[in-house]
């Protein structure tokens, strides 16, 4: 949790902690994880540039992993943000890193995704 303090962008380190949420049910870690990332990882966002493209290469996966980790936490007042992450996600091509490439994160998104339907009933 400490590399998360230090060096926010770490997407490596957030899907290994969403990972061990995961297996451990841990919801309080993952709201943890994904609320201390979550401004760096905004200030990034695409609407900088304005054109679909995000300023930053893995920021749909950053994204992503922080709608997993508000997802998992199983409350109500972040699961809007958490399903308007993960669908943006889909939906946004990161093209920083290959041109032709869609969404590098769509497994991370619909799983987010597949956690709120469930606990919202839907």
């Amino acid at each position: 949790q400490m590399l998360l303090i230090t060096c926010p962008g770490d997407a490596l380190a957030l899907s290994m902690i969403m990972d061990l949420c995961t297996l451990t049910g841990n919801c309080k870690a993952a709201h943890w994880a994904a609320s201390s990332v979550a401004s760096y990882w905004s200030e990034r966002t695409s609407s900088r540039l304005g054109d679909g493209r995000t300023s930053q290469p893995g920021h749909t996966i950053g994204a992503s992993l922080i709608s997993l980790g508000f997802a998992l936490s199983h409350q109500n007042n972040t699961s809007q943000t958490a399903e308007s992450l993960a669908e943006s996600s889909l939906h946004t091509h990161d093209t920083t890193l290959f041109s032709d490439s869609g969404s590098f994160c769509a497994g991370v998104a619909s799983a987010s995704l597949a956690s709120l339907y469930e606990m919202q009933g839907r």
